[in-house]
């Protein structure tokens, strides 16, 4: 089975079959089951039912731990040092933003929970990198050199 969660929060489960029809659809599906017509560009995330735990944790994840070993938290949308406060001129603290050039799991979002450290928590620092980024190298190119992923749009007269 398989969840998809549409951009209006409603939620479906739809079998293997269904599942394809809607993925290879060029604009949306009626599926007879759920008496519903499942528009293809307001499906949210689709995912395998088994994953569904794991990937809604990562969604609403708050806390983590980064590459080497610094535990971070989401404070407004954004991850900073948990551990580490800094004032201001009035005495007000403030929570110290990450630097995403070193901490480039920050920059994409994909910190890992404490679950998934303590899975590679033998590793090295350098090794813990590798395998938060593995697969995402590009994306990360993109954001280091933002005009090598843009290009000019001209028009012909």
């Amino acid at each position: 089975m398989y969840k998809i969660k549409m951009m209006s929060g409603e939620t479906y489960q739809v079998n293997q079959s269904e599942y394809q029809a809607i993925m290879k659809a060029e604009k949306g599906i009626f599926v007879p089951r759920l008496e519903v017509f499942i528009n293809k560009s307001s499906v949210s995330t689709a995912y395998p039912e088994h994953l569904a735990d794991e990937i809604e944790e990562k969604r609403n994840q708050m806390t983590g731990i980064l590459h080497d070993g610094t535990i971070v938290k989401r404070h407004f949308g954004q991850w900073v040092d948990a551990t580490n406060q800094v004032p201001d001129d009035k005495g007000n603290y403030s929570y110290v933003v990450l630097d995403p050039n070193y901490y480039p799991e920050v920059a994409l979002d994909l910190v890992p929970t404490e679950k998934e450290f303590n899975k590679m928590k033998h590793l090295s620092s350098g090794e813990r990198l590798l395998l938060i980024m593995d697969g995402n190298e590009s994306k990360l190119k993109r954001l280091n050199e933002p005009s090598k992923g843009l290009e000019k749009i001209t028009f012909n007269k």
